[in-house]
């Protein structure tokens, strides 16, 4: 697992749902599979090969925010506290693990942003900043919900510290363009829509003809990047 690919990849696929969710899968085996690496070693002689592997599920279960099952067991205080320190040794030495996680709560988020869930959003981008505070992604993601929430300072912020981490992030000039036209600066907003353009010349439609006013150009809708997630299509 390299996180610098994980984070190129998820930029070129961010667009599509099917490669992202190939993404998904991928990037959740991996995590699994150095889940189960970091627990036999840390567990050996404590534990026995299948207990060990249900303390690798279970520490993935927590990253990556998944609910428990419904009517499955817990477990004993032991395995537990295996848990507990598995997890602690992640968050401080496996950085890559932490960026891998990182980016399944974002695209979960994403999801549920689509779905106009928005305070569940909220949750599972804080559970992904801190993962990884340097996740572009998620923060450009925050831009969006914090504009949608009237706070233009506050996503013009967001935006700008998703730009420092990733220029290459076109729906963090188009959040950067809509917090600057929430404040007012239509040519600070128009110069951020323009340079989304250049990164992706179909991200935005700008006109140039003066009857159309700044206010029309991109709208706060929905992000346009769909993401599928573990939630049934028929969630409310």
């Amino acid at each position: 697992m390299n996180a610098s690919n994980l984070q190129k990849l998820s930029m070129k696929v961010s667009s599509s749902p099917r490669e992202l969710e190939q993404l998904r899968t991928a990037t959740r085996m991996s995590i699994y599979m150095e889940l189960k690496r970091v627990a036999d070693k840390h567990c050996p002689g404590k534990y026995t090969k299948p207990e060990c592997s249900r303390i690798s599920m279970e520490v993935e279960r927590q990253l990556c925010g998944d609910p428990t099952a419904p009517g499955a067991l817990p477990l004993p205080p032991g395995m537990q506290r295996a848990v507990t320190e598995v997890l602690a040794l992640i968050r401080e030495h496996e950085s890559e693990i932490m960026v891998a996680a990182s980016f399944m709560r974002w695209s979960k988020a994403a999801g549920l942003l689509m779905k106009m869930k928005n305070q569940e959003a909220e949750v599972e981008l804080k559970a992904a900043l801190e993962c990884d505070p340097r996740n572009a992604f998620a923060l450009c993601s925050m831009a969006y919900l914090a504009g949608f929430q009237g706070d233009a300072r506050g996503a013009l912020a967001l935006s700008r510290r998703a730009i420092e981490i990733n220029p290459g992030l076109p729906e963090a000039f188009l959040e950067m363009g809509n917090a600057y036209e929430a404040l007012g600066e239509h040519d600070h907003a128009r110069e951020a829509w323009e340079k989304a353009r250049e990164i992706v010349p179909d991200a935005i439609k700008l006109d140039d003809a003066p009857a159309r006013t700044a206010e029309e150009l991109p709208g706060r809708e929905r992000p346009n990047y769909e993401v599928l997630t573990d939630e049934p299509d028929t969630a409310k």
